[in-house]
């Protein structure tokens, strides 16, 4: 039985946690419209599955594009950083310590 991530597919290694602070911002500030990382959509919608509490949709993603105006970022660092966070005048509020996934909220949050 595994006992963490695979070494193949090490984002993963942190998607747990990102979980943890959706779920947080969705039963906190209501927010369920989430742009996320093509690499770590699989893994949030099994957490969303298992967890049953949150109001999310299903998870989507288009590799490699992350549309404007969204509330909350789940993306990889430094290859996304300029995609999410120069036009969207975000702050990161979490690094993945592994991974290098990140979470970027819109400042008011």
């Amino acid at each position: 039985m595994r006992l963490s991530y695979f070494k193949e597919w090490y984002w993963d290694a942190d998607t747990s946690r990102i979980y943890s602070i959706l779920s947080y911002y969705n039963h906190k500030e209501g927010i369920t419209d989430i742009c996320t990382s093509w690499m770590c959509t699989s893994a949030l919608n099994y957490y969303r599955q298992l967890s049953g509490h949150e109001t999310f949709p299903p998870f989507v993603s288009d590799p490699g594009h992350f549309p404007p105006g969204k509330p909350i970022y789940v993306f990889f660092e430094p290859n996304d950083n300029d995609a999410v966070l120069g036009r969207n005048h975000l702050r990161i509020i979490y690094e993945g310590p592994v991974s290098h996934i990140a979470v970027a909220v819109r400042p008011e949050l």
